[in-house]
């Protein structure tokens, strides 16, 4: 990403696993994944995920856990995260 002068690069992997199959005959029961991942901030930080997943939405929290000189300031502590999102038809 690019805002003006400011660079940042970020890397990561993230892995969903089905924790309930879908109803093969009504459609009623959805399927359901949780997942798991991290995320790596070039020269900043690591961020370890988890998340749910269920019909189109997805609910998740991360940690941000600060490696750049920065840490000095919070003590390599970051700050956790959390977000909801609503998956679109062609994404689902």
């Amino acid at each position: 990403m690019m805002q003006g002068p400011a660079l940042e690069f970020a890397a990561g992997l993230h892995a969903y696993f089905e924790v309930q199959e879908s109803s093969r005959y009504t459609g009623y029961v959805q399927r359901k994944f949780a997942g798991f991942g991290i995320v790596y901030r070039y020269n900043d930080a690591i961020a370890p995920m988890l998340s749910y997943k269920f019909n189109r939405y997805r609910a998740g929290i991360s940690y941000d856990i600060t490696l750049s000189p920065l840490n000095r300031a919070n003590g390599g502590a970051g700050d956790p995260e959390v977000t909801f999102t609503y998956l679109l038809p062609a994404t689902y």
